[in-house]
């Protein structure tokens, strides 16, 4: 029995979906989250060597759209300009009919950091970037 990879399992972005706010985002191009572990070190008396200790985590991303419409701008400005916090969820799903089966990840509690009320180019196709962090997360479906 072979251990090799197979080359048509490998998954392709192509089939990623994002859902904003229980609403499909079909206009997205892209999308990333990370979630970076924070570490404090432990240095001890005898050794030169360091040891770590996770003392939390962070939760960050950005996702791409192509501008059809200020579907994400209009759920977080009016609760911005009337001095509430929105609260919004993410939900990203990568399914390649050709892998193993699909990954789902839910994403909460997200603070957007920025909205490009206005921004074009002659001669360019609108998109905008959005960054944004979060509080928690869990996978909903995956690929094991």
């Amino acid at each position: 029995m072979s251990n090799a990879m197979q080359a048509s399992k490998v998954i392709n972005g192509t089939y990623g979906r994002l859902w904003f706010q229980g609403a499909e985002l079909t206009s997205v191009k892209s999308f990333e989250c990370k979630q970076k572990i924070n570490y404090e070190d432990i240095k001890q008396a005898g050794k030169l060597n360091k040891s770590r200790k996770m003392v939390g985590y962070e939760l960050a991303g950005t996702f791409t759209l192509n501008k059809i419409d200020d579907t994400v701008a209009a759920a977080v400005c009016a609760g911005i300009n009337a001095g509430i916090q929105p609260t919004l969820t993410l939900i990203g799903v990568l399914a390649d009919p050709s892998s193993y089966g699909e990954t789902r990840v839910q994403i909460n509690g997200i603070t957007i950091d920025n909205i490009i009320l206005m921004k074009f180019e002659a001669g360019k196709l609108g998109e905008e970037e959005i960054s944004f962090e979060a509080e928690t997360y869990q996978f909903l479906d995956q690929i094991t």
